[in-house]
C-alpha cells in the first residue's frame, strides 16, 4: 500500500461522524531486505555449525601411551569413563573415537573396568587375541607364546587378530566368555584353550598376590620378573613344569625355597647374571 492510496482511505473514513473518533495508522513498512539478509545469516549459521560438528565427529581422536616400570602399578581413568588397572612393567596404547574405542596391550597385564556404551564397543588387542566387550570387567595378561583373557564381570567375545595370525591365516572363530571364564590362546599351537577360574584368583595382582593355578614355570616367573629388577631365568627343561601356588613378589625368596622342596630343582645366584632355577643334580649328573 503507498502513501496516497492510504490518505484517500483517511478521508473517507473521516467523513462518518462515528469513526472521527478513530484515526488510522499506516503500517508499519517491513524492512524486507534487512530481514531476509537476517534469514540468511541464520540459515548459514547453522550449516557451519553442523558442519564443524561434522568434522568434529569424523576427526575426533584421544590416544593416550600409559606404561609402567618394574614394580610400579597404576589405577588410570580414561575418557570414556573407564578404568585400568596396569600391573608393573607393562604398556597400553588407547585411542578412542566417537564411534569406537581402542586399546592395545602392548607388554604385560591390565585389568580393565568398562564403562557402558552399547553403540561403540571396548576393543583390546593383545598380540594374537582381540577382545571385544560393551561394558564388563576382565583381565589380559600377555607373554612371548601366550595370551591370556579372564572374565570378572560379565561377557566378551574373544577372537584371533586376523594382522597377527602366522603366515597371513585368517580365522573367524569367535569364542563368548563369560564370569569365571579364562579364554588363552598359544601362539605356539595356534590354538584355543578355555578353562574356569577364580576371578579372585586372577585378580589377585591387583592387591599385591601373584596366584597361580595350574601354569607353567615360565609364565609364572615371566610374571615374577615385572615385579623385581633381579631376572630370573628357567632352564628349558622345566619350562613347562606346572605350577600352582601363591608368590608375594617382596619376599620372592622364600618362593624360592618352596620350589626346592617341592620340585627337583635348586635356584642359582648367579649375581648380575639373575637367578638359575634348573633341574638339581643326581650323583652328579645334572637332568
Amino acid at each position: 500500500m503507498n502513501l496516497r492510496i492510504f490518505e484517500q482511505m483517511q478521508r473517507i473514513w473521516d467523513a462518518f461522524p462515528e469513526a472521527r473518533a478513530t484515526t488510522l495508522h499506516p503500517p508499519p513498512v517491513l524492512n524486507r531486505p534487512k530481514h531476509r539478509n537476517r534469514l540468511i545469516a541464520m540459515a548459514a549459521s547453522v550449516v557451519l555449525l553442523l558442519g564443524v560438528a561434522g568434522w568434529f565427529a569424523w576427526h575426533y581422536s584421544d590416544e593416550r601411551v600409559l606404561d609402567t616400570a618394574i614394580g610400579e602399578q597404576r589405577r588410570i581413568a580414561l575418557a570414556d569413563g573407564s578404568h585400568l588397572d596396569l600391573a608393573p612393567g607393562s604398556r597400553v596404547i588407547t585411542h578412542f573415537t566417537l564411534t569406537k574405542r581402542d586399546v592395545r596391550l602392548e607388554r604385560g597385564q591390565a585389568f580393565f573396568q568398562v564403562a557402558h556404551e552399547v553403540t561403540r564397543p571396548f576393543i583390546v588387542h593383545a598380540n594374537n587375541l582381540t577382545v571385544t566387550a560393551v561394558g564388563t570387567e576382565f583381565d589380559v595378561r600377555v607373554s612371548s607364546d601366550a595370551t591370556a583373557v579372564t572374565v570378572m564381570q560379565g561377557r566378551i567375545n574373544v577372537s584371533p587378530d586376523a594382522e597377527k595370525m602366522d603366515n597371513g591365516r585368517t580365522r573367524t572363530e569367535i569364542i563368548r566368555a563369560d564370569i569365571g571364564q579364562r579364554v588363552t590362546f598359544s601362539k605356539s599351537a595356534q590354538q584355543f584353550s578355555v578353562g574356569s577360574v577364580d576371578p579372585k584368583v586372577a585378580g589377585a595382582w591387583r592387591g599385591g598376590t601373584l596366584q597361580f593355578v595350574g601354569e607353567s614355570l615360565e609364565e609364572v616367573v615371566g610374571v615374577i620378573n615385572r615385579y623385581s629388577t633381579t631376572h630370573i631365568v628357567v632352564a628349558p627343561a622345566l619350562q613347562q613344569t606346572r605350577f600352582t601356588g601363591t608368590v608375594s613378589p617382596p619376599t620372592v625368596r622364600d618362593w624360592f625355597k618352596a620350589l626346592e622342596q617341592i620340585y627337583a630343582v635348586e635356584v642359582i645366584d648367579q649375581g648380575t647374571d639373575g637367578i638359575l632355577i634348573r633341574s638339581r643334580a643326581r650323583n652328579g649328573i645334572r637332568s
